[in-house]
């Protein structure tokens, strides 16, 4: 993982932190304007273009890993969940502040994930280390905007059930508060 302040200019704003991911991931963290220390997150690998991720992404990432590595992938999920857990709202969202987050979240994956769950690397659209990162900005991003949020937690919980429930699933990661 590198770390850099942040150079790239979206919609006139410009990063406060790129993070670049060994599996070729780029993540962007911008200023957001739904609170204070709201965090935008944007993405890219190689040539792609910019993009915001959205719950929906990664969910159907996991539902595919799902389909052939189910324990696995559930256990990837229990990881998840504690992170979920561990997780406090930024109190700011300067380049020191995203930086410390982003050093913990690769001390994590260094010693608990990537030997273990490499393997889901081979399926779905992600790359777990990617999808670690990812998920771990998404659960920041939302901690920090509601700390009493409860969408994240809902999805992880459905994950872990024996029978999952696709369409409960995706309905929850489509919600848009309307």
């Amino acid at each position: 993982m590198i770390v850099r302040n942040g150079n790239r200019v979206n919609r006139g704003r410009t990063a406060i932190i790129e993070i670049e991911l060994d599996c070729g991931y780029e993540l962007f963290i911008f200023q957001g304007a739904l609170t204070e220390f709201d965090i935008l997150i944007k993405y890219k690998n190689n040539l792609s273009r910019l993009r915001t991720p959205k719950h929906i992404h990664w969910v159907v990432d996991m539902l595919m890993k799902y389909q052939t590595q189910r324990t696995i992938a559930q256990e990837f999920v229990q990881e998840i969940q504690g992170l979920w857990g561990k997780t406090k709202p930024l109190s700011n969202n300067t380049f020191q502040a995203l930086e410390s987050f982003a050093g913990q979240v690769n001390a994590l994956f260094l010693s608990n994930i990537k030997q273990k769950f490499t393997v889901l690397s081979r399926y779905g659209e992600y790359d777990v280390e990617f999808a670690y990162f990812l998920i771990s900005f998404l659960i920041l991003q939302e901690k920090t905007n509601m700390p009493n949020a409860f969408m994240f937690s809902n999805i992880i919980t459905d994950l872990l059930k024996t029978n999952i429930d696709i369409f409960k699933i995706v309905s929850t990661a489509t919600h848009n508060g309307r």
